[in-house]
């Protein structure tokens, strides 16, 4: 290798161990990988399972490339060969396009003549630089058709600068982790029930008072990666909410939620939920938070009874009516008269009150209705 070769790793490989510092040196970082190895463009990009993106560096591209590329399926294994190739290949080996990309390869997924030839992105050499549980991080460069596939000096170069990638990728990953740790103590240390979520709406991280409101499972628990209300009814303007605000974190553009009030299982309380968007660091290897979200305990208001049977297990307000007719210990016949509507509708009402309240006989009701006003 020349002595101008040598040079260019060492250059390299200090910019690698800086960005691992300051994030906001990848670009540099990987732009110097790139030209060790005689190439374009440099690429590090985080992938999870699902198939979604987190941090995505590509230097020497045009503007608006990376969000066009992500767009077209980048993530896809299935659009992408060497999405494919690279999710499937050891952790630290390099694979180049030479390794297994053909001509009918090319022809067979558009993305090629699409996007990476048209872009002069021709020949890639990769290596996946961590595996962990759902998800990958990728380190890549790119050469142009002109420069042509990685040769023996390349590969050597790459190899060379593939464990400083990973040792910067880990170490920010470490202290990324422990920013959001040190957020987390902050609401134990206010006893706050909170949750942060990242982009794709999974919780990332759980405050004390998060974790004991969701074990109960009595208004929201988890499911895996999921923070979800414990009764169904909820699930749609819940996951509304957090959608809307992973997409506000996404985009930088402010948008509030107003607080969102869920009731336990059985209708006895409630609790607030704020749940807001988080300025996005796009430097984050970890699995940033995008969207705050905290619960809160919520006084009872007097609510008028008919409306507290109408919040609290979805009735109609027919249903709802007829419900308190019933509580009072009026006949159906007179309930029907009373309401102007036939005794069948009556009886049809009052087969769907036992079934949103999971009742079974007028008896019941009473009692419930007793209880609950």
């Amino acid at each position: 290798m020349a002595v101008d070769g040598y040079a260019a790793i060492d250059r390299a490989r200090v910019l690698l161990l800086e960005a691992a510092l300051d994030g906001t040196l990848w670009p540099e970082a990987l732009s110097a990988v790139a030209a060790a190895c005689g190439a374009r463009s440099g690429q590090l990009i985080d992938v999870r399972s699902d198939g979604g993106v987190g941090v995505h560096w590509l230097t020497e591209v045009s503007e608006g490339f990376v969000e066009e590329v992500e767009a077209f399926g980048l993530a896809n294994p299935v659009v992408n060969p060497r999405m494919r190739i690279g999710a499937g290949a050891p952790l630290m080996k390099a694979v180049a396009d030479q390794d297994y990309v053909d001509a009918e390869t090319r022809a067979r997924h558009p993305i090629y003549a699409e996007l990476f030839d048209v872009h002069d992105l021709w020949f890639n050499c990769q290596v996946v630089v961590r595996r962990d549980g759902d998800r990958l991080t990728r380190m890549s460069v790119s050469r142009t058709r002109r420069q042509g596939p990685m040769d023996a000096e390349a590969f050597r170069a790459f190899d060379a600068l593939a464990p400083y990638t990973e040792a910067a990728v880990r170490f920010q990953s470490t202290l990324d982790a422990a920013r959001l740790g040190a957020v987390v103590m902050a609401f134990d240390a206010v006893s706050a029930a909170a949750y942060l979520l990242d982009e794709a709406g999974r919780v990332v991280a759980t405050s004390a008072g998060g974790e004991s409101l969701a074990a109960s499972a009595d208004i929201v628990r988890l499911q895996g990666h999921d923070l979800l209300p414990a009764r169904p009814e909820h699930h749609a303007a819940f996951i509304e909410c957090i959608g809307r605000a992973g997409a506000a974190a996404r985009s930088g553009v402010v948008a509030l939620n107003p607080p969102l009030t869920l009731w336990s299982v059985n209708g006895d309380r409630q609790m607030a939920f704020d749940i807001q968007p988080l300025p996005l660091a796009r430097t984050s290897l970890a699995h940033g938070p995008a969207v705050l979200v905290l619960a809160r305990p919520k006084q009872q208001p007097a609510v008028a009874p008919a409306d507290l049977l109408i919040q609290r297990f979805a009735l109609t307000p027919a249903e709802a009516a007829v419900a308190l007719h019933v509580a009072e210990g009026d006949a159906l016949a007179d309930i029907a008269e009373a309401r102007a509507v036939s005794m069948g509708t009556v009886r049809s009402q009052l087969q769907s009150i036992y079934a949103k309240m999971d009742l079974h006989r007028q008896a019941e009701l009473v009692l419930a209705i007793r209880a609950l006003v």
